[in-house]
């Protein structure tokens, strides 16, 4: 979803023990690999290191979660793929023509992804949208999306948007605020 918080990600006590030994295990593998492969190292703990800057682990930023934070870690990543082509491509001639197709594929089928994630930005009643129906937990993007109905004067679709907001999230004052003003 274009931006997740408020009640959306809720993960149980195993699947933070399973990322824990994930990431143990790259680290230890980036270890055992650091003289054979150091580029190949690096681009794997640029993942960790620049979500530490834009993920609010090294300073808070403010943002729970959302796509635009992993734009500087996905750098590491699209690098290491492209040494993996580099590897896969060095042989010989019909090694590299099977490479170069399987690029192209992976390109050509990413960059249909991208066209259509991207048209979540289309505009903002898209957006908003798109937003409840990819994060319907998220009472974030209800209280977005009612806000935005307000500003449209569509205050009977607001109010139900404030109050799926305040389902989620009781706590949430400003839902309560903005349900109340619709009123």
């Amino acid at each position: 979803t274009p931006a997740r918080s408020y009640a959306t990600t809720n993960p149980t006590l195993i699947e933070g023990v399973l990322g824990l030994a994930a990431w143990l295990l790259v680290g230890l593998l980036c270890w055992t690999r650091r003289r054979k492969a150091p580029r190949a190292v690096f681009l794997t703990l640029w993942f960790p290191a620049a979500f530490a800057v834009t993920g609010n682990v090294a300073f808070p930023l403010g943002t729970i979660m959302a796509e635009r934070l992993l734009y500087l870690p996905s750098a590491g990543a699209a690098l290491l793929a492209a040494l993996g082509v580099e590897r896969l491509a060095d042989g010989g001639k019909l090694r590299r023509t099977a490479t170069a197709g399987a690029t192209a594929v992976v390109a050509l089928v990413l960059a249909f992804a991208y066209d259509a994630r991207g048209r979540a930005w289309i505009n903002d009643d898209h957006f908003h949208l798109v937003s409840v129906i990819d994060s319907p937990d998220s009472a974030k993007a209800h209280h977005d999306r009612g806000l935005w109905l307000a500003r449209k004067l569509d205050y009977d679709a607001a109010q139900l948007e404030f109050q799926r907001a305040l389902e989620i999230l009781p706590s949430f004052s400003r839902a309560a605020y903005y349900l109340a003003s619709t009123y």
